[in-house]
């Protein structure tokens, strides 16, 4: 926007690099091109398309395999300028982690699949269909009725509702396992 100071900056290209140092007092310090590939910034082209609409160009993509980085950031430059926006030839060193960004694209690419699993459906408040319903009732209390939890051969002690946990995971269910800090979530987990 034309009436604010706030600026936003993103890199467009991210090179993995290596640096190499030598020994002794007066060292030196030299930057290589790490062996991957040069990438466009998947967190940018993202909120581009997702909140103004603007697809940024992959990095020699198949209509310019031989792309220099001088024909990328002018050919960015050109969508750029329609918005009103810049492209510079800064280049930054820094660590750029995507995790949350690849797991966006999972949860986007894969909607239908997780919305139809049954602990998602609890989880949002979604109806479940009979047959979920049935197959989501362990009957715990025959579990020590019938002294079934003998045969669970616990690496350590657990209390009942760690015990729940361990006769669904037992049984082979999915579930997600909730409770406050100190209820022996992760002592569960191993067992």
């Amino acid at each position: 926007k034309d009436d604010t100071d706030i600026f936003y900056s993103s890199p467009l290209l991210l090179i993995p690099i290596t640096i190499e140092s030598t020994e002794g007092k007066n060292a030196t310090f030299t930057v290589y091109q790490y062996e991957d590939e040069i990438d466009s910034n998947p967190t940018l082209s993202y909120v581009m398309k997702n909140e103004f609409g603007v697809t940024i160009p992959e990095f020699q993509d198949e209509k310019h395999p031989e792309e220099t980085l001088t024909d990328y950031i002018e050919r960015v430059n050109n969508i750029a300028v329609k918005k009103g926006w810049t492209t510079n030839d800064n280049v930054v060193i820094g660590t750029f982690s995507f995790l949350k960004m690849n797991m966006y694209k999972d949860l986007e690419e894969n909607e239908e699949i997780i919305l139809k699993n049954t602990n998602i459906k609890k989880i949002l408040n979604r109806e479940l269909s009979e047959k979920e319903k049935e197959t989501d009732q362990i009957d715990i209390d025959s579990y020590f009725r019938d002294g079934k939890e003998l045969n669970l051969h616990n690496v350590v002690d657990a209390d009942s509702s760690q015990m729940q946990a361990i006769i669904h995971a037992q049984s082979g269910k999915s579930f997600v396992l909730q409770g406050p800090p100190g209820t022996g979530k992760s002592q569960t987990i191993p067992i």
